[in-house]
């Protein structure tokens, strides 16, 4: 679950790395710099459960949750259907 994220090239080696990890990413579509940072890091990820989810707004990182109440059940959903 990232929210908001930058990744260092580490980070992103890892999750190339782990089949096994499923990456759910979420930004603000006017989060500038984090949108294209979630986008990479979902498509690094072999996991075909990972996804990435652009609000609407600006909010940053865990202020996504005033801003958009379809978020939390969105990702309570994701994790339930993805966690074994």
């Amino acid at each position: 679950m990232l929210l908001s994220s930058y990744f260092d090239s580490a980070s992103q080696s890892f999750v190339a790395h782990s089949p096994a990890l499923a990456v759910y990413a979420a930004a603000a579509e006017h989060d500038q710099r984090f949108v294209p940072a979630m986008r990479q890091m979902v498509a690094r990820s072999p996991n075909p459960a990972s996804r990435v989810a652009i609000y609407t707004g600006t909010a940053h990182g865990t202020e996504l949750f005033a801003t958009d109440p379809a978020i939390e059940p969105a990702i309570v959903s994701w994790f339930t259907t993805t966690l074994p």
